[in-house]
């Protein structure tokens, strides 16, 4: 995970996000934490890692915001 750029489900949508380290944060809902960027948004923040999924090639195309 962590390096690789993923999908997050994030406040109901979907956005790109690369992930910064693994459970080095606090845990969410009990559940293992990533910390990751939200590319196109600039801000970081700690998820459970059950939000984040693979992130088709095609979309890694796109320029970050």
């Amino acid at each position: 995970y962590v390096g690789q750029l993923v999908a997050l489900h994030y406040e109901a949508s979907w956005h790109r996000a690369l992930v910064v380290s693994k459970s080095e944060g606090p845990t969410v809902a009990k559940q293992p934490s990533a910390r990751v960027r939200l590319v196109d948004y600039g801000s970081s923040l700690y998820v459970n890692v059950s939000q984040l999924k693979w992130l088709p090639e095609q979309f890694y195309l796109f320029p970050f915001k």
